[in-house]
Parts: structure tokens; sequence; C-alpha cells
């Protein structure tokens, strides 16, 4: 399973372009700890529970369909980083996975488990499975911060 960096730019960019700035009401102030070493964090937020739901199952990554905000950022050995995204206000699932060793893909262990770090919105932690859309929702509404450890 592999992820695409360029499509996920591509899809988010087309999304900002598609609904244009005045939807854009929120802002999520999104603060990920426990970053371990220097890689890209890549941040989804998922309007609605089917397609997260379909992501967690399937493939584990974002793709490219409407309802889904992705935006990437390089980390450093700050162990912290702090990102401001444009969302609508409404309810959202959060999922951050970090590539540490650039193949642009969550790199899996054995039940398929990923080897690197992730972490989802209000800190949900399954233990066998990705979280629910519930379990990793939060209501954005203007500005809105919220922090999630990674693991």
């Amino acid at each position: 399973m592999t992820f695409r960096f360029d499509k996920v730019v591509l899809a988010w960019s087309i999304s900002v372009v598609l609904f244009g700035t005045e939807i854009l009401a929120g802002d999520l102030v999104l603060t990920v700890t426990n970053i371990q070493r220097p890689g890209m964090l890549f941040v989804t937020l998922y309007q609605d529970a089917r397609t997260f739901e379909d992501d967690m199952v399937n493939t584990r990554m974002p793709v490219e369909k409407a309802g889904v905000h992705s935006v990437t950022r390089e980390s450093t050995m700050d162990r912290v980083a702090r990102l401001v995204i444009n969302v609508p206000d409404g309810i959202v699932a959060i999922a951050v996975f970090h590539d540490t060793n650039g193949n642009g893909a969550v790199d899996e262990g054995f039940f398929g488990m990923p080897k690197e770090q992730y972490g989802f919105g209000n800190d949900a932690r399954p233990l066998f499975s990705a979280p629910s859309y519930g379990a990793s929702s939060i209501m954005i509404e203007g500005r809105t911060t919220h922090s999630i450890k990674l693991r």
C-alpha cells in the first residue's frame, strides 16, 4: 500500500478551488506531539463516517475524494509540530500518519499494524483496529485547537 503525496496535494488544491475561501470558515490549530524523528506528517480530516471508515479498513491511507482535506508538513527533531488548517465548521475525524523513511506510505508490520507513528482525533486508541469515526471526531467552530499524541 503506497501513499501518493502528489495526489493528496492535487486533491487538496482542487477542493480549495472548488469550494473557495468563503466556505473555509474555520481554523483548526492542530498540535502533534511525541514526534520521534524527522519525516513527513500527513494530516487528513474526514467530513463523513463512511469515507473515514472505508479508508481505515481498505487502505489506511487518505485518497482523493469529496469530504477529505489533507495537509502535509515536514517534521523536524522538535518532537512537536503545530499546523493551522482552514476547514469548514462542522464535525471532522482526524487521522495523522508520520512517514519517517520518505517512501510516501505507512509501512505495516504484523497484523497490518503501522510500523511508523500515527494518531487520531481525541487520541482515540483502539487495540487491534482503526478507531471509529465518532471516536476520532471533533467539532470545528471558528478557531478550534486540538492536540494529537503520536504513538
